[in-house]
């Protein structure tokens, strides 16, 4: 009946659907502009190439095959490529991308490294890890879950591609976004397809993993609630699905760019869409997890109960943190990182003549206040001059929007655009906007990503967007903060900064605890006590079943961007210059931290 309704209702949009190809000269069911390339015509690409080219075009040429990662990482035009591609998660696709990091990883060791000077070296042992850790990653047999609730699992990121529609500015990007939910059954089915191949050689997800996919799945399989819009001629019937909502939202925050002839084909056309398609793809999923829910008995969540588990969950640690250490050594790096933080932060709150819990302090300094943004801002960016020699020159775009902090890296090679997104303040900047700020613009992420993406690196490392890299960042530019005085006259700050870390170092100690050494809940709850309530640390507990390796990547990180800096300072004794330290380890790019300690032979 519902199908039905919407035919009606699309017949009456006959008209507008045939003026909107006549208007973008193509059919509005159009497929993608362009395909990935395929295993030979990437052979043909590398052929002849020097080092350095071959190590560039190598990972530009990989990175097509994974359109989405092209999407999120806004490297489109820097690629020659539109927006309108989701990635292939076929059997077929899966196996020519592992053929494919096979072949490159064969032809990258014909290089000889000994003859490659110090520079190139560096470059070599990061593409050597890359392409050794995406030869395993993209194995058929690699024991990973084919649907989790991880940020960076297929789910979350398919959602992420409707929900996120700030990226839609032009009619294009709108062509774009629509071509993307042609191809989003088709996916949908295909981790359906690959949930069931999994089920059959034993690799089934915890029943933890399988309820949060199904929580995931509950809004984007809606069937019934439907309600005339307002803003459409005609009262146009539109689905109340999320993605059917966000897309409307947008289209109408976009009237100045787009036709109303088109709007209304254009969301005649997703709806049709969602109905016919994702909708019912979203509901074959939601039943087969159901079916594998209801056989499962792993009632922890540990990855290392799969088949290969332990190989799997070192790999996810590793490309995670980009540390290279065994899990049950990063088990008791996190225990005594814990221990230090504990007692570290014990004496900041006695030092600030701070009393009661770690939430009470942070609490009370809330109230706390620091200069005007403008003012604070350009006051940071000083600071940090006086630690990092080198600050980024892409002009830092203020954008005012409701929500937390987030900083938004420049486009590649053009090394524009690079964003701050803020909240709306009146007045004084509260000290948690203020704490944000240092993460997220002066000395943190603006300074780490927006050299990457300036320098004339080979793209493999200046593009990326490492976990650990940007989380330990994170962790670290607190640190800078506190050294170069921008926490002067705000005695809770150690407090802050200390429980931060605290809390990272309790999710090293947590991942490594379930993944390595099979721990329950009870045994999580036990050891954060009494940093976190039993509700916060069954929702750490949850994100680390979820996403393994991610959590412990930030805690990781910092330990080894504090090793560096301990190894070059002694190395150099009173001429440690501490502004050329961090020129040096910006200038690496996005090496693996192993790689970072290779570099260090030639020194800063």
């Amino acid at each position: 009946m519902r199908v039905a309704r919407k035919r009606t209702i699309l017949g009456t949009l006959g008209a507008g659907l045939v003026l909107v190809g006549v208007l973008s000269g193509c059919s509005p069911r159009e497929a993608a502009s362009w395909s990935p390339p395929t295993q030979r015509e990437v052979a043909a690409a590398l052929e002849g190439l020097t080092f350095r080219d071959f190590a560039d075009t190598s990972y530009r040429q990989f990175l097509l095959r994974t359109p989405q990662t092209v999407t999120e990482w806004g490297l489109a035009e820097a690629l020659g490529v539109r927006d309108d591609r989701l990635d292939d998660l076929s059997d077929a696709a899966v196996r020519e991308t592992w053929r494919i990091a096979q072949a490159i990883l064969t032809s990258l060791r014909e290089f000889r490294s000994e003859n490659l000077s110090a520079e190139d070296q560096i470059l070599y042992a990061t593409c050597d890890s890359y392409w050794t850790a995406a030869v395993e990653r993209f194995d058929p047999t690699f024991p990973d879950y084919a649907a989790d609730g991880a940020p960076d699992g297929a789910l979350e990121r398919l959602a992420r591609r409707f929900l996120d529609v700030q990226q839609l500015a032009t009619d294009d990007d709108v062509r774009d976004y629509l071509a993307c939910l042609r191809q989003a059954g088709r996916q949908i089915d295909q981790i359906t397809a690959r949930l069931r191949r999994d089920a059959a050689r034993g690799v089934v997800p915890p029943v933890e993993v399988l309820g949060q996919v199904l929580a995931h799945l509950a809004p984007l399989r809606i069937t019934e609630t439907f309600s005339p819009s307002p803003y459409l001629p005609e009262r146009i019937v539109a689905g109340h699905h999320p993605f059917q909502t966000a897309f409307r939202n947008r289209l109408i925050e976009i009237t100045d760019r787009v036709d109303r002839v088109a709007r209304v084909a254009y969301l005649a056309e997703s709806f049709d869409l969602l109905v016919e398609d994702v909708i019912p793809a979203y509901e074959r999923l939601a039943k087969r997890v159901s079916e594998v829910a209801g056989r499962a008995v792993l009632a922890a969540g540990s990855l290392r109960h799969t088949p290969g588990g332990d190989r799997a969950y070192a790999r996810r640690l590793h490309d995670a943190s980009g540390v290279d250490v065994d899990p049950l050594e990063a088990h008791r790096l996190g225990r005594e990182a814990v221990a230090e933080l504990r007692a570290a932060l014990a004496e900041a709150e006695r030092v600030a003549s701070l009393e009661g819990s770690m939430r009470d302090a942070v609490s009370d300094a809330a109230a706390m206040q620091s200069p005007a943004i403008d003012r604070w801002l350009s006051g940071a960016e000083n600071a940090t001059n006086r630690v990092v020699g080198q600050l980024p020159q892409s002009q830092l775009r203020i954008v005012t929007a409701e929500g937390t902090v987030r900083y938004i890296p420049p486009t590649p090679e053009t090394a524009e655009g690079a964003t701050l997104v803020v909240p709306a303040l009146e007045g004084e900047v509260p000290v948690e906007v203020g704490d944000a700020l240092l993460r997220e613009a002066f000395p943190g992420l603006h300074v780490l990503l927006s050299t990457w993406r300036e320098s004339r690196q080979p793209s493999v490392l200046a593009w990326p967007v490492p976990i650990g890299w940007t989380e330990g960042w994170r962790l670290y530019a607190l640190r800078l903060a506190d050294e170069v005085g921008l926490a002067d006259g705000d005695p809770a700050f150690a407090v802050r900064r200390l429980s931060g870390e605290l809390r990272q170092a309790l999710a090293l100690v947590v991942d490594t605890g379930i993944h390595a050494l099979d721990w329950s809940l009870d045994d999580v709850t036990m050891y954060c006590t009494p940093e976190m309530s039993p509700e916060e640390a069954a929702a750490l507990a949850s994100e680390v079943i979820n996403g393994p390796g991610r959590a412990a990547a930030a805690s990781l990180a910092l330990a080894e961007i504090l090793a560096l800096r301990e190894a070059v300072q002694q190395a150099q004794g009173s001429v440690f210059d501490e502004g050329a330290f961090h020129d040096w380890l910006l200038a690496l790019g996005a090496v693996s931290f192993s790689v970072a300690r290779q570099a260090l032979q030639t020194g800063p």
